[in-house]
């Protein structure tokens, strides 16, 4: 037993009845949950790993990273709408986050709403400058979605140009 009280089943190779030992403990418990939810993972038992987070958020647990955890499960297990609903719930506790966004308009392309995606790609690229390129990336496959092919070209001018400029800077560095 570790001394946070929580037994390491993974060490012992006890995984088939760490959820109903850990079902008698505090379900809202964080760390609890996050512990079984990593050990459920490391043993090809993902949707096992999200259910567990799922019952630590419906016990009533506020803890930003479950909601964050889980929702790179849900995504994981491409269920797309639940992760919606975690990723916005931990922008709410955590505001700011770099990322988010970028995730929730991954979640949006894959359940067909390039416009909604569009929407999280601004927020993101104004939050996260530096993810630029991959928010480029998103850009061009929600414009292709939407059959939009001049916005479509106009995101890949603007990743090509981004892109051909970058390389030409250190080069100009060590050519001068």
């Amino acid at each position: 037993q570790a001394e946070d009280g929580i037994r390491d089943y993974k060490v012992t190779g006890v995984q088939t009845c760490a959820l109903p030992i850990c079902s008698r403990l505090d379900r809202s418990n964080a760390l609890i949950a996050q512990r079984l939810a990593e050990l459920y993972a490391s043993s090809d038992r993902a949707q096992d790993a999200l259910g567990v987070l799922d019952l630590c958020i419906r016990e009533g647990c506020q803890e930003a990273p479950i909601f964050h955890q889980a929702a790179m499960n849900a995504i994981g297990l491409a269920r797309y709408q639940v992760a919606i609903s975690y990723l916005t719930k931990y922008e709410e506790l955590e505001p700011g986050e770099p990322w988010i966004y970028y995730y929730l308009a991954l979640c949006h392309l894959e359940l067909g709403q390039p416009k909604e995606a569009l929407a999280a790609l601004n927020v993101e690229a104004e939050r996260s400058p530096e993810s630029a390129f991959s928010v480029g990336i998103l850009r061009v496959a929600a414009a292709a979605l939407a059959d939009d092919l001049a916005a479509m070209r106009s995101y890949l001018r603007t990743r090509s140009e981004e892109h051909t400029s970058e390389l030409q800077s250190p080069c100009n560095l060590v050519c001068r």
